[in-house]
C-alpha cells in the first residue's frame, strides 16, 4: 500500500443498523453451516461470539480476516480471535493472503519486508473434540465426514487421512451415501496405500538422519545398510566428507 491507512479510512459518516446474531439466524429453521467465511471490517471477532452454538453444534471450519494490529478503535485483533476459537475446540492452521505493514515515509521498491498486517486466518475443529462431545454417534460421524472433507479443500491431506481412520475404527460397519463422503472414502484408500508403501521407508530413513549427528563411527556404521537407497547413501557420503574436511583443517 502505497497510501497512508489511516487518511484513506476517515470517517465520514456514521449509521446505526440493526443486527442479529448467527445463532439467532439458524436457531428458527435454516440449516446451519458447516463452514464460515468472514470478512466483515474488524467485527468478525463479535459475529463469531454471537455464534457460540453453532461453533459447538455445526462449524466444522472458519476463515475469517484478521487484522494484527488495531486499525478500528477499540477492535479485537488476531490474538483475540485465536484465544476464541482455540476454547471452543478449533486448531489454528495458517494465515494467507497476508498484507505487510510499512512506516509511512519509504520508498516501496527499497522498503524490505513489512509488518504482518492483516491476512485471513483458517481454523478447523478438532476432531478429538467431536468424539468426546454428548453428540449422537449418527451426528458425530457426519460431522466427521464433513470435517474431513473441509480438510482436503485446505491441503490438510495428513489430518483428512487421521479423521477418516477414526471413522473407520468407530464404524466398521459404515455404508456411506453422500458424494461428499464416497469422495473421501475413494482418498482414504488411496492415501492408506501409498503410507503402506512409504511410510516404512520414511521411517528409515529418519532414525539414519537423526542418527548421523550423533558421531563419525555412528554414519560410517550406517552406511553398509543404506547403499542400496541412492538418496541416503549420497547423504552418508557427504557428511563423511565433511567430516573429514573439518579433520583437515
Amino acid at each position: 500500500m502505497n497510501y497512508s491507512f489511516g487518511k484513506a479510512c476517515e470517517v465520514k459518516e456514521k449509521r446505526t443498523v440493526q443486527c442479529t446474531t448467527l445463532d439467532a439466524l439458524y436457531g428458527k429453521s435454516l440449516n446451519p453451516p458447516d463452514f464460515l467465511s468472514l470478512d466483515a471490517q474488524a467485527s468478525e471477532y463479535e459475529i463469531l461470539e454471537g455464534a457460540e452454538k453453532l461453533l459447538q453444534s455445526s462449524i466444522l471450519g472458519i476463515r475469517a480476516e484478521t487484522e494484527f494490529i488495531e486499525i478500528y478503535k477499540g477492535q479485537k485483533t488476531f490474538d483475540d480471535l485465536f484465544r476464541l476459537l482455540i476454547e471452543k475446540g478449533f486448531l489454528f492452521v495458517s494465515v494467507d493472503n497476508s498484507y505487510p505493514h510499512y512506516y509511512t515515509e519509504s520508498v516501496d521498491y527499497i522498503r524490505g519486508k513489512g509488518f504482518l498486517f492483516s491476512g485471513d486466518a483458517l481454523f478447523v475443529k478438532d476432531f478429538k473434540n467431536i468424539l468426546s462431545s454428548r453428540l449422537s454417534e449418527h451426528k458425530k460421524r457426519e460431522m466427521l465426514y464433513k470435517l474431513a472433507t473441509i480438510s482436503l479443500c485446505f491441503s490438510l491431506y495428513d489430518y483428512a487421512y487421521h479423521i477418516l481412520r477414526e471413522i473407520e475404527e468407530r464404524f466398521p460397519h459404515d455404508i456411506p451415501k453422500e458424494r461428499y463422503e464416497l469422495f473421501c472414502i475413494d482418498y482414504g484408500r488411496a492415501y492408506k496405500k501409498i503410507f503402506k508403501r512409504n511410510a516404512p521407508r520414511q521411517i528409515i530413513y529418519g532414525s539414519v538422519k537423526e542418527s548421523f549427528s550423533r558421531s563419525e563411527k555412528t554414519v560410517l556404521s550406517i552406511k553398509g545398510r543404506v547403499e542400496k537407497n541412492k538418496m541416503m547413501f549420497f547423504y552418508t557420503d557427504y557428511l563423511v566428507m565433511q567430516k573429514c574436511k573439518k579433520e583437515s583443517v
